[in-house]
């Protein structure tokens, strides 16, 4: 038996000792290959989250140029109206209103960095308020509107069609106060039994007209009619529409932000908040003895302050009516309904929830909330942040309204899909006009009719997902943040349901790529690893986005390519369709990237008589250092009819595919990449299997490469400071032989 002397085995073992621990307990990272990025790699982020940096100009496109104003704008008459108890804000000093948070408060929202005070922007003489909020709105790019006005979004939504002018008039006293107009109910919006005994809510002096809050429309039009008139004449030109505008707030922007966001019942409203002193000094002016909450349009209370104030609408075809805090969104939101596009919003509040329908990417949804620092900052007066940047309309009412024409959109019949096989285009985005505006000639979208909507019934009540059916097309558009679109929560392909006949909400569904609740998921991109949360509440506590909250869809569209939680297709299998989202030219780096995608769509109930007829051949073998990646081409033909490939790859190194589905066009070809390497293992050839399978038939073909992995500059495993931690050994040791 063998054995080492005594000695040098306490030494060996001494040596072992310090010696490192073998790969399989390695306190030293796993090697990592540089693999390239996704080609469209997964972005998006909530409204709070942005900016004014986020605005990204439209490239080659300035649409406050006086060159590029509309030939024959339309004219407004933007008209002001004041209270008995209320002046306009901005005639106040700046931060003097009751009206504002504390650094708690903004400490408590996620992305706030807001001023704290109204009015941001004050002593504004008030015969001056008339041509103040026209400049700011409609007339004037500015500092204090960062240069974006509701003239400016309406000629980037129509592509040059429509402008607006507006005149001010005003401001008129109106005979009420403001709590007479605002509470009520209705589109007053607050609850009628808080009202002050002798006053008269949800009226005013007048009785109300066609439902609405006519009260103060009424009477603010017929103060200003003469002037008005008096204006038509001497400038001989008519007035196309009417902007009321009240002094205060309107009761969107305040409810939640006054409300369950600063208190943490009905009961721990301040006086601060609730009735003025001169209602709470009368005994029983109150029905409920002048409490401090009251009742709001989407919630059970929120202060009676926020709720006195009167809640934004539209009368179609004749006026809408904003407040001081409403932005140039509400005004360009407003103004649809003039012109004859009603909402398409729930309540994400209600009960039972329903998700919301459009979302962020819609003007006639939540996109009129756009704007740096989100929602909980259209408090502000003058309105710059949330709401001051509204979304584009989406295609549905781009075509309604007769500002995408014909040759710019794709139509398809859903059926004729089983006959012709499947359809692809490229597609600009909305937000990007195409000739001769610029030089780019091609589609705003795609319209693929479905003749009958086939999605099974489901019940609104059981499930807020439910769209309620009936739909009659699909409609397919591309966002990208540019523009007024800056403020959208990512770039990519917006994919909707629409139905083509009344207004009636939701009239509109945006398809949601990841319908998972959003609370349950961080920032990516830029925000990777931001909480999502909306706010805390004044118990500490985290109140999370409700399931029907705009937000939820921030995660809504569909990218190209493949990578972390990228979403490319989308099955309807009761309508047998698919989609997909095959490339793109988005380029976030480059601010004159034009962001366009390659779309497809095809019937999952055939393709006509003529097959695919694809091959695949590699373009060669290779070699690739240890630790290093590189790309493999392969070459895909198709003698038969246009197809849609699957792409899958096998093989024992590690392995990317930068598409998942590519489009073979009818009698052409492609060239498609796989990118591989070996971190660490085995050099020598290693085989890399190719699979596309064809969409339309099943079938799949293959082809093989071969990658022969180098050890060239790549180091081996080492002993680190081994003569180091050696101690010193009797001469002779390694002579050491078996004894007899």
């Amino acid at each position: 038996m063998s054995r080492l002397r005594p000695v040098l085995a306490a030494s060996v073992a001494a040596a072992l000792a310090l010696l490192p621990i073998a790969s399989g307990a390695t306190t030293q990272d796993a090697p990592v290959l540089a693999f390239p990025a996704p080609v469209d790699p997964q972005s998006w982020e909530l409204p709070e989250w942005q900016t004014t940096d986020d605005y990204r100009a439209i490239p080659g496109v300035d649409w406050n140029d006086p060159e590029r104003q509309a030939a024959k704008p339309i004219r407004a008459a933007m008209i002001f109206g004041d209270f008995q108890d209320r002046d306009f804000v901005v005639t106040e000093p700046a931060g003097s209103d009751v009206f504002g948070v504390d650094q708690e408060w903004a400490d408590r929202v996620p992305g706030f960095d807001g001023p704290v005070a109204n009015p941001i922007v004050g002593g504004v003489a008030r015969e001056d308020v008339g041509e103040f909020y026209t400049d700011l709105i409609v007339n004037e790019p500015s500092e204090i509107n960062n240069f974006h006005t509701v003239n400016e979004y309406w000629l980037e939504d129509s592509y040059g069609l429509i402008g607006v002018e507006a005149t001010p008039f005003g401001p008129y006293r109106m005979s009420g106060k403001e709590h007479e107009y605002g509470l009520g109910g209705s589109d007053a919006g607050g609850g009628a039994n808080q009202c002050p005994q002798g006053d008269t809510c949800g009226s005013g002096s007048l009785p109300l007209v066609g439902g609405f809050a006519g009260g103060f429309d009424t009477e603010l039009i017929q103060a200003a009619a003469a002037d008005t008139t008096t204006g038509m004449v001497f400038n001989a030109e008519d007035y196309d529409f009417r902007w009321l505008v009240h002094a205060g707030y309107d009761e969107s922007g305040t409810w939640q932000e006054f409300g369950e966001m600063m208190f943490d019942g009905p009961e721990a409203v301040t006086d601060r908040f609730g009735p003025p002193a001169p209602v709470r000094s009368e005994l029983g002016m109150c029905d409920s003895a002048c409490p401090n909450a009251a009742a709001t349009r989407y919630v059970d209370w929120t202060s009676w302050a926020a709720s006195e104030g009167i809640w934004s609408h539209a009368v179609p075809g004749v006026s809408s009516t904003q407040g001081e805090n409403d932005g140039s969104a509400v005004f360009a939101h407003e103004l649809s309904h003039i012109f004859g596009v009603l909402d398409n919003y729930n309540n994400p509040y209600g009960t039972p929830v329903r998700r919301s329908y459009t979302g962020p990417w819609a003007m006639l949804s939540r996109g009129a909330f756009n704007g740096p620092g989100g929602a909980h900052t259209r408090w502000q007066i003058p309105a710059v942040q949330g709401a001051s940047m509204g979304s584009h309309h989406m295609l549905r009412n781009k075509i309604r309204l007769g500002f995408t024409p014909p040759h710019e959109v794709l139509t398809v019949d859903a059926r004729a899909l089983a006959v012709t096989g499947p359809v692809a285009a490229d597609i600009f985005p909305r937000a990007y006009p195409l000739a001769p505006i610029t030089g780019d000639v091609g589609l705003h979208g795609m319209v693929i009719n479905l003749g009958r909507d086939r999605s099974p019934s489901c019940s609104t009540a059981q499930d807020h997902t439910c769209d309620g059916g009936g739909y009659d097309n699909y409609t397919v558009e591309v966002v990208d943040q540019m523009g007024h679109d800056s403020y959208t929560p990512d770039h990519g392909v917006l994919i909707a349901k629409n139905k083509t006949g009344v207004d009636l909400g939701p009239f509109m569904w945006a398809i949601d790529a990841h319908p998972e609740d959003i609370n349950t998921v961080t920032g990516v991109g830029e925000h990777e690893g931001r909480e999502v949360y909306d706010f805390i509440r004044p118990d500490g506590t985290r109140a999370a986005i409700s399931l029907g909250d705009a937000r939820q869809l921030a995660d809504a569209l569909f990218h190209a390519g493949t990578g972390d939680d990228v979403v490319n297709t989308w099955v309807d299998d009761a309508n047998r369709l698919q989609f997909y989202v095959l490339t793109t030219e988005h380029d976030a780096d480059d601010p004159m990237s034009i962001g366009s995608y390659r779309v497809a769509v095809r019937s999952l109930d055939g393709h006509g008589p003529i097959d695919p007829a694809t091959t695949i051949t590699s373009t060669g073998d290779t070699t690739v250092p240890m630790g290093e990646v590189v790309t493999l081409e392969f070459d895909l033909a198709n003698l038969g009819i246009t197809d849609i490939s699957r792409l899958s790859v096998d093989t024992d190194l590690e392995a990317r595919l930068p598409h998942e589905y590519v489009e073979v066009a009818a009698l052409g070809g492609t060239t498609v990449q796989v990118h591989v390497g070996l971190a660490e293992g085995n050099t020598g050839a290693h085989g890399v299997t190719l699979t596309a399978t064809s969409e339309l038939t099943g079938e799949a073909v293959t082809d093989t490469a071969t990658v022969i992995v180098t050890d060239d500059g790549a180091a081996g495993p080492t002993l680190p400071g081994l003569a180091l931690v050696l101690p010193a050994l009797p001469a002779g040791w390694l002579a050491v032989r078996r004894r007899a």
